[in-house]
């Protein structure tokens, strides 16, 4: 399900770009494109460490793609899409798990990371070149995909299984950056509140519950205009 879903996401993302270009060719030929690598932040309760809903996640890597067209001007169409991923910090779970269960034993934990999608799509705008620098900014809205981490705690003879779905939100951003001779420099925020059915499994026996964490994303990028 969760690669069926991420191929829809190309699909629109494709289809976004052509209607974009379609409306785009009527005023302006422009067109450019920018591949971007980076650092990940997690904000707000995805990085949390002592909020009801705190995700332990850490500093993360982020890998996205950016189409712009022109529609008048430096006024463009903006489309992207990126993935990051982001790692837990086993040492702020374990002291959590520690302090709930009311104990001072060691407890082991085993986690996979946070990846999460973003499709987004929105308005952007350009400064004139000035001696090969240009300066952009953009505000987007769209959908947030996010896969939860699978969580083992081991506790002496018992352990605990925590899996979650893969859920989709809707999520709004804002970007801004600066473009040297096709070297683009940029930082983008986005925010969504994807909604988690959590199943914990101890011992054989599930039990199910739903949170809905704020997840906030700061991506610090580099990356090359074509």
């Amino acid at each position: 399900m969760k690669y069926s879903v991420y191929c829809l996401f190309l699909i629109l993302f494709s289809i976004s770009l052509l209607c974009s270009r379609s409306y785009a060719q009527e005023v302006s030929p422009l067109v450019h494109f920018s591949v971007f690598i980076g650092g990940a932040f997690p904000e707000g309760d995805l990085g949390s460490i002592t909020s009801t809903n705190a995700g332990y996640a850490k500093a993360g890597y982020s890998l996205m793609l950016q189409g712009d067209k022109c529609i008048i001007g430096g006024l463009y169409w903006t489309s992207s899409i990126s993935a990051t991923l982001n790692g837990i910090n086993d040492g702020a779970l374990q002291s959590a798990t520690q302090s709930s269960l009311g104990i001072k034993d060691n407890v082991s934990t085993n986690n996979d990371s946070y990846i999460t999608g973003l499709l987004m799509t929105g308005l952007g705008f350009e400064t004139p070149s000035w001696n090969s620098v240009q300066f952009y900014g953009s505000a987007q809205v769209g959908l947030l995909v996010s896969s939860f981490p699978t969580e083992t705690i081991s506790y002496k003879a018992y352990t605990a299984n925590i899996s979650t779905n893969t859920p989709a939100a809707f999520a709004y951003g804002f970007g801004a950056g600066v473009v040297y001779n096709s070297i683009n420099l940029g930082v983008r925020y986005y925010q969504g509140d994807p909604k988690y059915k959590v199943v914990t499994t101890v011992q054989s026996y599930p039990t199910s519950s739903t949170i809905q964490p704020t997840t906030q994303l700061l991506q610090v990028m580099i990356g090359y205009c074509f």
